[in-house]
C-alpha cells in the first residue's frame, strides 16, 4: 500500500522500477554492468538528495508500507 501523505526524497530513476521488480519477485539483475546493480542510496537526514555512497539509486520500497496491507 502506498504511504499516504509521504514525500520520499530517495534518489530514483528509471532503473528504480527495475530494481523494485527484481526485489519483489526475487529476480536477478539483468547484467553485472546495468544500473539496477547500484546500491540503494544512504543519505543524512539533513541532505537527503546527496547519497553518501554515490553512485546509488533507490528501489522504490521506501514509497510503500508493506507492514500494513490493505484489507477490504
Amino acid at each position: 500500500m502506498p504511504k499516504r501523505g509521504h514525500v520520499d526524497h530517495t534518489y530514483a530513476d528509471h532503473a528504480s522500477i527495475l530494481k523494485f521488480i527484481e526485489w519483489n519477485w526475487f529476480l536477478r539483475p539483468l547484467s553485472k554492468r546495468s544500473r539496477d546493480n547500484l546500491p540503494n542510496p544512504l543519505a543524512l537526514p539533513i541532505a537527503p538528495y546527496f547519497p553518501l555512497n554515490s553512485p546509488a539509486v533507490g528501489d522504490l520500497r521506501t514509497m510503500f508500507d508493506f507492514r500494513n496491507p490493505r484489507t477490504h
